[in-house]
């Protein structure tokens, strides 16, 4: 017997039930029990996420665990302190999983979000360190509008240099920037060139 031929019978006296054409009752009595059926699996749905974040929580507390932790690693971890920790302890196999695959993503993210601020901070200051060299070569006259960009970086060839002239930098200008740290860390990263960065200060020479 179907369940609807059992709830008809008990409710062939309600007037509720009879309110409904006797033809469509059993679809009614269908699309009730759909609903019912996917509100219950969302509440399991709702009960395993519950679980899987008190999870992580878990593997992210303890000090011992990290980014290189392997999955046995974990349960070694985790088993020893069990007792202690009745969510690990009551949840199924694949719930711990779960949530330790998601912690495991979650320190990836973080890891990778840390790695390329780290990396745009280094990027910003050398950009500013070889613009800062510029700057100083331009402003003690060893590099004007007239200077060439190969010039600058194998060494300016000339007999007399200005008077006073700083002799850090004067030596700078006569061996060129090849070698120079400024030049050297801004080579290969993303945005302007060295040479781009030259080129826009002799335009402000003009």
């Amino acid at each position: 017997m179907s369940k609807y031929y059992l709830v008809s019978k008990r409710l062939q006296g309600d007037p509720r039930f009879k309110a409904i054409e006797e033809r469509d009752r059993e679809e009614v009595f269908q699309d009730f029990i759909d609903k019912l059926g996917e509100q219950e699996r969302e509440a399991k749905r709702a009960t395993a996420q519950k679980r899987i974040e008190q999870l992580i929580h878990e593997y992210e507390i303890d000090e011992s665990a990290g980014i290189d932790t392997r999955w046995s690693e974990m349960v070694e971890i985790m088993e020893a302190k069990k007792h202690s920790v009745p969510v690990y302890a009551e949840a199924e196999p694949i719930d711990k999983l779960t949530a330790f695959e998601e912690y495991v993503k979650d320190l990836e993210r973080e890891d990778f979000q840390a790695k390329k601020q780290e990396r745009r901070r280094r990027e910003r200051k050398n950009r500013e360190k070889f613009a800062a060299l510029m700057e100083a070569l331009f402003k003690a006259r060893l590099a004007n509008q007239r200077t060439k960009w190969r010039d600058l970086v194998n060494g300016i060839k000339q007999k007399f240099w200005p008077q006073g002239t700083n002799q850090a930098l004067l030596k700078i200008a006569q061996e060129g920037i090849v070698r120079h740290p400024a030049y050297l860390d801004l080579i290969g990263q993303p945005g302007s060139t060295p040479s781009e960065y030259f080129e826009d200060r002799v335009k402000e020479e003009k």
